[in-house]
């Protein structure tokens, strides 16, 4: 015998810039739009001689949704989002989300002139626990159980400002799409794919780059991708009058603190069984040189086998270019 309580939300185009100022505590963001629907329906039950349950189910979306930082510079924007949650018991620590699908995302990632990392601000900013009285240790919980049945990224946009050098840098990596299927807290291997495209000013353009056939096992920390195939990339490098590269130049970051004193994670182990690039090319202008001198990889191709991080593993390697305009 069990006794239910039954509990619907369902909300229907939910405006959130309204409510956004009534949070607790003050975020560092502005809510420019967005909407909710809901359809869930909470559950308790309690059953005779068992733990009790609270049931979660059902879907939730979010529409039209825009995000800026306290600056205003675009941090999160995003068409739809849509979740469909499975039976999920939420005192037994037992999570199941069937799909999510993410439409139309696009983020704004920027380094700052001091090094700081727009996103890692969010997260570390008022963040530092309250000291807290001294208590007794709990006993341990059991852990938590999850799974992810598939989600997806279709038409992803994600905006790279790099203000920490001289010289401001822009890139663009657009037309996201990705998948991913059965992801679960057992260390079962989810299969996914991803593609996209690159456009960082004059320095680097990658017409498209896709992995297929990808197999990710979060307990292992291994990646295996059986094809990733990149097409049409240019790439531009200038040596200056005083020898100076110029090129995309690295962030000059300045972690968060309570980041740079973690420990190391174990690394990942990333392998490609085959990887394939095509109409590549590569621009180096040299002023560095008296007469100022041009030279140029075209045409440039490749097709490597067993590509991996590991230490000790052996790659093939298959490549054809030609050199300023002659032989191959």
């Amino acid at each position: 015998e069990s006794m239910d309580s039954e509990f619907v939300l369902a909300l229907d185009n939910v405006q959130l810039p309204k409510y956004f100022d009534y949070s607790p505590v003050k975020l560092p963001v502005k809510m420019e739009s967005g909407a909710v629907d809901t359809d869930l329906t909470l559950v308790f039950r309690q059953e005779q001689g068992k733990k009790p349950q609270l049931l979660l189910s059902g879907t939730a979306a979010v529409k039209n949704l825009k995000v800026a930082e306290s600056t205003g510079e675009p941090l999160l924007a995003l068409r739809q989002l849509d979740v469909k949650a499975g039976v999920s018991d939420l005192l037994g620590g037992k999570f199941v989300i069937e799909r999510v699908a993410v439409d139309a995302p696009e983020i704004g990632v920027r380094v700052s002139k001091t090094g700081s990392l727009n996103w890692l601000d969010l997260l570390t900013k008022e963040s530092a626990p309250a000291p807290t009285a001294a208590t007794h240790s709990a006993a341990p919980s059991a852990p938590v159980e999850w799974s992810l049945g598939e989600a997806s990224v279709t038409g992803g946009v994600l905006r790279w400002k790099d203000e920490s050098n001289p010289r401001v840098f822009q890139a663009r990596v657009e037309a996201i799409n990705a998948g991913l299927k059965h992801l679960d807290s057992k260390g079962t291997p989810a299969d996914f794919e991803a593609a996209w495209r690159i456009d960082g000013e004059e320095w680097l353009k990658i017409d498209a780059f896709a992995v297929k056939e990808g197999k990710l096992d979060l307990e292992k920390r291994q990646v295996l991708i059986g094809d990733a195939h990149i097409k049409g990339g240019k790439a531009l490098i200038r040596r200056s009058a005083d020898n100076r590269i110029e090129w995309i130049e690295p962030p000059a970051l300045r972690l968060a603190e309570a980041v740079a004193h973690q420990e190391a994670p174990v690394p990942w182990k990333v392998t490609i069984a085959r990887y394939v690039g095509e109409d590549l090319s590569l621009r180096f202008e040299d002023s560095a040189v008296s007469p100022k001198a041009t030279q140029s990889v075209e045409a440039f191709r490749f097709d490597l086998s067993n590509l991996s991080t590991e230490s000790g593993q052996e790659a093939q390697v298959k490549a054809a270019f030609k050199l300023n305009r002659k032989g191959e």
